[in-house]
Protein backbone atom coordinates (compact mmCIF):
# COMPACT_ATOMS: atom_id res chain seq x y z
CA UNK A 1 0.00 0.00 0.00
CA UNK A 2 1.04 2.93 -0.85
CA UNK A 3 1.78 5.49 1.96
CA UNK A 4 2.27 9.72 1.98
CA UNK A 5 5.51 11.07 3.68
CA UNK A 6 6.45 10.86 6.64
CA UNK A 7 7.72 14.98 7.32
CA UNK A 8 8.32 15.74 10.25
CA UNK A 9 9.02 19.43 11.87
CA UNK A 10 10.54 20.69 15.40
CA UNK A 11 7.38 21.79 18.00
CA UNK A 12 8.87 24.82 17.70
CA UNK A 13 8.46 25.89 14.05
CA UNK A 14 6.17 29.34 13.44
CA UNK A 15 2.78 27.88 12.09
CA UNK A 16 3.56 30.21 8.78
CA UNK A 17 6.96 27.91 7.92
CA UNK A 18 4.69 24.61 8.51
CA UNK A 19 2.36 25.71 6.60
CA UNK A 20 5.12 26.59 3.39
CA UNK A 21 6.36 22.99 4.05
CA UNK A 22 2.94 21.25 3.51
CA UNK A 23 2.75 23.37 0.38
CA UNK A 24 6.18 22.67 -1.04
CA UNK A 25 5.49 18.65 -0.54
CA UNK A 26 1.55 18.52 -1.61
CA UNK A 27 0.87 17.22 1.45
CA UNK A 28 -2.00 17.55 4.31
CA UNK A 29 0.35 16.92 7.58
CA UNK A 30 3.15 16.78 9.02
CA UNK A 31 4.68 14.95 12.42
CA UNK A 32 5.46 17.23 15.12
CA UNK A 33 8.70 15.91 16.75
CA UNK A 34 10.62 16.84 19.72
CA UNK A 35 14.30 15.73 18.79
CA UNK A 36 13.40 12.28 17.72
CA UNK A 37 10.02 11.68 19.59
CA UNK A 38 6.23 12.12 18.03
CA UNK A 39 4.82 14.60 20.13
CA UNK A 40 1.65 15.42 17.62
CA UNK A 41 0.29 15.30 14.17
CA UNK A 42 -0.86 18.94 12.16
CA UNK A 43 -3.11 18.63 9.09
CA UNK A 44 -5.21 20.54 7.10
CA UNK A 45 -8.34 19.82 9.30
CA UNK A 46 -5.94 21.44 12.06
CA UNK A 47 -5.57 24.41 10.39
CA UNK A 48 -9.31 24.94 9.27
CA UNK A 49 -10.58 24.16 13.44
CA UNK A 50 -7.96 25.74 15.40
CA UNK A 51 -5.48 28.02 13.47
CA UNK A 52 -6.78 30.30 11.20
CA UNK A 53 -8.43 33.10 12.55
CA UNK A 54 -10.40 36.03 10.90
CA UNK A 55 -6.80 38.32 11.29
CA UNK A 56 -5.13 34.98 9.39
CA UNK A 57 -2.42 32.87 10.68
CA UNK A 58 -0.88 33.55 13.90
CA UNK A 59 3.26 33.35 14.12
CA UNK A 60 2.58 30.64 16.65
CA UNK A 61 4.32 27.62 16.98
CA UNK A 62 2.79 24.39 15.25
CA UNK A 63 2.59 22.85 18.94
CA UNK A 64 -0.30 25.05 19.61
CA UNK A 65 -2.71 23.56 16.89
CA UNK A 66 -1.21 20.27 16.87
CA UNK A 67 -3.22 17.21 18.01
CA UNK A 68 -0.94 15.76 20.36
CA UNK A 69 -0.33 12.16 21.15
CA UNK A 70 -2.02 11.30 17.62
CA UNK A 71 -3.08 7.22 17.12
CA UNK A 72 0.07 5.58 15.29
CA UNK A 73 0.23 2.32 13.60
CA UNK A 74 2.71 -0.43 13.27
CA UNK A 75 4.36 -1.36 10.08
CA UNK A 76 3.29 -5.03 10.16
CA UNK A 77 -0.11 -4.24 11.48
CA UNK A 78 -2.90 -6.07 8.83
CA UNK A 79 -5.38 -4.08 6.85
CA UNK A 80 -8.42 -5.31 9.25
CA UNK A 81 -6.58 -3.48 11.84
CA UNK A 82 -5.87 -0.34 10.08
CA UNK A 83 -9.57 0.58 9.29
CA UNK A 84 -10.90 0.08 13.08
CA UNK A 85 -9.01 3.24 14.32
CA UNK A 86 -9.62 5.62 11.39
CA UNK A 87 -13.31 4.66 11.66
CA UNK A 88 -13.76 4.99 15.38
CA UNK A 89 -11.60 7.86 15.32
CA UNK A 90 -12.74 9.17 12.62
CA UNK A 91 -8.72 10.10 11.67
CA UNK A 92 -8.31 11.09 7.95
CA UNK A 93 -3.83 10.69 8.63
CA UNK A 94 -2.36 8.07 10.66
CA UNK A 95 1.34 7.65 11.11
CA UNK A 96 3.51 4.68 10.26
CA UNK A 97 6.02 3.61 12.50
CA UNK A 98 8.30 0.49 12.01
CA UNK A 99 10.31 -0.34 14.70
CA UNK A 100 14.03 -0.26 13.11
CA UNK A 101 13.42 2.42 10.58
CA UNK A 102 11.65 5.08 12.68
CA UNK A 103 7.66 6.57 11.37
CA UNK A 104 7.81 5.70 7.38
CA UNK A 105 5.02 7.25 6.35
CA UNK A 106 1.26 8.43 6.88
CA UNK A 107 -1.59 6.39 5.90
CA UNK A 108 -4.28 8.80 4.74
CA UNK A 109 -7.67 7.63 3.88
CA UNK A 110 -6.89 8.48 0.01
CA UNK A 111 -4.18 5.78 0.28
CA UNK A 112 -6.78 3.41 1.64
CA UNK A 113 -9.41 3.71 -0.54
CA UNK A 114 -7.05 3.70 -3.54
CA UNK A 115 -5.66 0.33 -1.93
CA UNK A 116 -9.25 -1.35 -1.81
CA UNK A 117 -10.41 0.00 -5.23
CA UNK A 118 -7.23 -1.42 -6.72
CA UNK A 119 -7.67 -4.88 -4.81
CA UNK A 120 -11.07 -4.94 -5.88
CA UNK A 121 -11.70 -3.16 -8.84
CA UNK A 122 -14.90 -5.22 -10.54
CA UNK A 123 -17.13 -4.98 -7.35
CA UNK A 124 -16.31 -0.97 -6.69
CA UNK A 125 -17.04 -0.33 -10.41
CA UNK A 126 -20.24 -2.30 -10.38
CA UNK A 127 -21.73 -1.36 -7.50
CA UNK A 128 -25.08 1.24 -7.33
CA UNK A 129 -25.08 5.31 -6.98
CA UNK A 130 -27.12 4.30 -4.15
CA UNK A 131 -26.35 0.91 -3.19
CA UNK A 132 -29.81 0.41 -1.13
CA UNK A 133 -31.35 0.82 -4.34
CA UNK A 134 -33.69 -1.65 -5.99
CA UNK A 135 -34.68 -1.56 -9.10
CA UNK A 136 -37.99 -2.48 -10.15
CA UNK A 137 -37.84 -3.31 -13.64
CA UNK A 138 -33.99 -3.96 -15.67
CA UNK A 139 -32.23 -0.98 -16.83
CA UNK A 140 -32.72 -0.12 -20.32
CA UNK A 141 -36.05 -2.30 -20.88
Amino acid sequence: MRLEPALTVAAATPIGDVLTTMRSARIAHVLVVVVVALVGIFTERDLLMHAISPDGVPAAPVSEFMSRQPVTLEASQALSEVLEPMVEGRFRHLPIHDPRRGYIGVLTTHNLFQFIAELIPGTLLNLPPRPNQTLLAPEGA
